[in-house]
């Protein structure tokens, strides 16, 4: 099975990963799986309220957004680290084959969002039996 979906480099996404961090953007760690019916992404968003997240799919590209809101400083507690993200997050897939827009499904389990891309009928392969 040949992949039809474009992921950043993955050096390239440390360095975005890094230079986000520092102006209050990060990037949401993401599994991605695809059989011969459908794509699945996975992204890690713990302790993010459903609320707060975004997905928009528009010409073949799949978009994941939102913000991590901080918590209120407490004046008595001093932090000596902080290294969960905050701010806003984003990530955006392309696909190379078209997807069932009708059915794309998303769920939000403790703290994985689950997305579910089917591909459409034009993209499924097939198998053609020749006939005599």
């Amino acid at each position: 099975m040949s992949t039809n979906i474009n992921l950043r480099e993955p050096n390239l996404d440390k360095w975005f990963q890094t230079h986000h961090q520092k102006l209050n953007h990060w990037v949401p760690a993401v599994n991605v799986y695809e059989n011969d019916q459908a794509y699945r992404i996975e992204a890690n968003l713990p302790g993010i309220g459903k609320d707060q997240i975004q997905i928009q799919y528009e010409d073949k590209i799949l978009k994941i957004s939102g913000q991590s809101l901080k918590k209120e400083e407490n004046q008595s507690v001093q932090t000596w680290r902080e290294e969960r993200p905050q701010g806003e997050f984003e990530r955006q897939f392309k696909f190379q084959r078209e997807i069932d827009v009708s059915q794309i499904h998303a769920s939000y389990i403790d703290g994985v969002l689950a997305t579910t891309l089917p591909k459409s009928e034009v993209a499924k392969a097939t198998t053609i039996q020749i006939q005599n």
